[in-house]
């Protein structure tokens, strides 16, 4: 049986469809290391302004506790003052 014309071609665009297919990957895989990278900076500049965020937010709430207490030792000696007043009322 002779060969058949056609086998000679078919290989040849079988290597060059396997040639082709090894191109895309190595670039597909490229593509995707350079789109993963992109992500982690985009990540990292996020993450750093949420912690200045929240950094701010944190010395916020300690600012507010402070003026709690101190508001709190306001009262405290505005109601002993009542109190000995109410006292000597007595």
């Amino acid at each position: 049986m002779p060969d058949n014309p056609w086998t000679a071609d078919l290989d040849r665009l079988r290597g060059d469809l396997e040639q082709k297919i090894e191109v895309t990957r190595v670039d597909l895989r490229e593509e995707i290391a350079r789109s993963a990278a992109e992500t982690r900076r985009h990540f990292d500049v996020v993450a750093e302004h949420f912690m200045s965020r929240l950094q701010l937010v944190a010395e916020g709430v300690a600012m507010v506790d402070e003026k709690v207490d101190r508001f709190r030792g306001d009262m405290e000696q505005r109601f002993d003052q009542v109190e000995r007043r109410l006292l000597r009322l007595s």
